[in-house]
């Protein structure tokens, strides 16, 4: 008899494969994909570059908030100002006049 008759368990040349072997593969491939994206923070948090130095930080913080129509000329006599040191002791800005002086701010329990 032509074709020849095949068992169950056999598969002819040429013959395509059952669908749901293609679909299990999308499916792996998938779950692959979607465990990756899960995992993704956790590996770029160990890959991650090392973070710049405080310094650089601050100084890209404060150009990229420098507005030359409303910042204080450097120079120019800072307004009257009342600070306290980190002994509590009050501080006139206008006792060091003729000194050169930079103000920090920090916050209080950063010592």
């Amino acid at each position: 008899m032509w074709p020849p008759q095949l068992h169950q368990n056999e598969r002819a040349e040429g013959r395509p494969r059952p669908l749901a072997s293609y679909l299990c593969l999308i499916i792996g491939l998938q779950a692959c994909l979607c465990l990756g994206l899960q995992l993704s923070p956790l590996v770029s948090a160990a890959w991650a570059p090392p973070a710049p130095p405080a310094t650089q930080q601050v100084a890209r913080w404060r150009q990229a908030r420098y507005n030359p129509r409303r910042d204080p000329k450097v120079g120019n006599t800072a307004p009257p100002l009342r600070l306290f040191t980190l002994a509590r002791q009050p501080l006139e800005l206008e006792d060091l006049r003729g000194a050169p002086v930079a103000v920090i701010f920090v916050q209080e329990e950063s010592g």
